[in-house]
This record gives structure tokens, C-alpha cells and sequence, in this order.
């Protein structure tokens, strides 16, 4: 695992999420959730990665709103992973807290 792994999967689903935005992606709701997982993860505790628009706490209504969704589900399982790699020396490098923390 290297930190720059854990940067390419959190870039890729927050540049997602902002090009999805008009579905609420973007939205306060879902970034909370994203930043509790975060901390679930690194707390080594087991996550469940959202799958439905609902459970992700976008918009549900929208059309397309559950392709959205799991699309972020596919894109967060990916940075739970690599999470998953992490050492604890990593872990607490300045470099991977501000990956991390940068959503």
C-alpha cells in the first residue's frame, strides 16, 4: 500500500461525486456519511459500503440516481481497500492523514 494509492481511489470518487452533484452528491448528508466511514475504517472497525441512493443519502428521486449510487459504492469499496493496506506508521504519516481527510 502506498499512500499515493489511498490518493488516486479518494480523488477518483470525489471527482466523481462533484461531477454527479446535480444528485446531491456533493451535499452534506453524504459527505458526513463518507467521513464516518473514513473514521470506521481506520478505527478497524468493518464498514458497509452504501449501495442505494438512499443509503448514500442522495437524491433517490432523480433518474439515475441508483446508477450514481452505485457507482460511488464501486468507487468508495476501492478506497476501503486500499485503506485496508494501510500500516499503522503509514496511517499516521502527515501525507496519509491529509489524503484522508481531504473529502
Amino acid at each position: 500500500m502506498s499512500t499515493e494509492s489511498v490518493k488516486q481511489a479518494i480523488a477518483a470518487f470525489d471527482d466523481y461525486c462533484k461531477e454527479k452533484r446535480n444528485y446531491g452528491t456533493w451535499d452534506s448528508e453524504p459527505i458526513r456519511l463518507v467521513r464516518s466511514l473514513i473514521q470506521r475504517i481506520l478505527a478497524g472497525k468493518n464498514v458497509k459500503v452504501p449501495k442505494t441512493a438512499n443509503e448514500w443519502q442522495i437524491y433517490s428521486t432523480v433518474a439515475g440516481a441508483e446508477i450514481v449510487a452505485q457507482n460511488m459504492h464501486n468507487l468508495f469499496s476501492k478506497i476501503v481497500e486500499e485503506v485496508g493496506k494501510t500500516t499503522v506508521a503509514e496511517a499516521n504519516s502527515p501525507a496519509f492523514k491529509n489524503a484522508i481527510f481531504a473529502l
